[in-house]
């Protein structure tokens, strides 16, 4: 992953999100795992979707949010 905004590369965060996703597999059957990615689902996901793809676009959203946080602050969209 890129340190700053300016180097990150558009499939980066994608891609390192399917490999985290992918090494998830021994905690799906977790039912605090099971119980936030339904929360997740039904906060931020729309559409049915495949368990898997609902924790790729959750760790996706992690990811960013540093990036759309800082964006924020420098627009003044929010006081830091």
């Amino acid at each position: 992953m890129a340190p700053t905004s300016s180097e990150y590369l558009p499939g980066d965060a994608r891609n390192l999100c399917i490999e985290i996703a992918n090494s998830m597999e021994l905690i799906e059957d977790d039912f605090n795992f099971q119980t936030f990615i339904a929360m997740y689902r039904g906060r931020y996901v729309q559409k049915p979707l495949p368990q898997r793809a609902v924790v790729e676009l959750c760790l996706l959203h992690v990811l960013k949010m540093p990036f759309e946080l800082n964006s924020a602050i420098q627009n003044s969209l929010i006081r830091y």
